[in-house]
């Protein structure tokens, strides 16, 4: 496993933690190409499935958050750029750069713009966690 997800980062909300996952297996799906094949045009495929992903995630929680009256932690717009942005350094570099330095980039990316802002939602009043 490439992601930096485990049982400790989930958040006890079943659409969260279920997004968590999904994203989490995109993520190794780019890190095992990246190490194995290296095949940059399935390397962009899988990133675009990822801001897919994403992109329908944060439309998931930005409704909850509407619903809660809760304050966002980060815009969808801020974590699209962060993608974005990788998504460029692999179109320009994906096949000169060493796959350890684009593993760590994508997990840190993920990471700080997903998976860390969601803890948050851990001690969220409005819906019930199951931790």
């Amino acid at each position: 496993m490439y992601a930096p997800v485990d049982n400790k980062n989930y958040v006890g909300i079943e659409f969260i933690d279920k997004y968590h996952q999904i994203i989490e297996k995109i993520v190794n799906d780019i890190c095992e190409e990246i190490t194995v094949t290296r095949d940059l045009e399935k390397i962009m495929i899988i990133i675009n499935e990822l801001v897919d992903e994403v992109s329908s995630y944060l439309q998931s929680k930005q409704d909850c958050h509407e619903k809660h009256q809760c304050q966002n932690q980060s815009t969808a717009i801020e974590i699209l750029r962060h993608l974005s942005s990788f998504k460029q350094t692999m179109a320009q570099f994906g096949n000169t750069l060493p796959a350890p330095i684009v593993i760590n980039e994508i997990q840190q990316r993920v990471k700080s713009s997903v998976f860390e802002p969601d803890q948050k939602c851990r001690s969220c009043p409005h819906i019930q966690t199951s931790n």
